[in-house]
């Protein structure tokens, strides 16, 4: 797997599990002086499972076509 899909992936995976973990710390009741930090674990959520989507598309159309090379 090249460095940069690597990059990607764990990329993802570190932003899906730092939003995982902030929406959980911030569930429940809001409150005035933090509600608005559980705002900012809802993008970062989406940006990492989106990073995780790409590394996972960009590897597979890397594999298909080493697979298709007649060499």
């Amino acid at each position: 797997m090249p460095k940069a899909i690597r990059s990607l992936l764990l990329g993802g995976v570190l932003l899906t599990a730092v939003a995982l973990v902030g929406m959980a710390a911030t569930a429940g009741v809001p409150r005035p002086e933090t509600g608005w930090l559980s705002w900012i674990f809802i993008p970062l959520y989406g940006v990492g499972a989106g990073m995780l989507i790409a590394a996972g598309l960009w590897w597979l159309v890397r594999f298909t076509r080493r697979r298709d090379d007649a060499r």
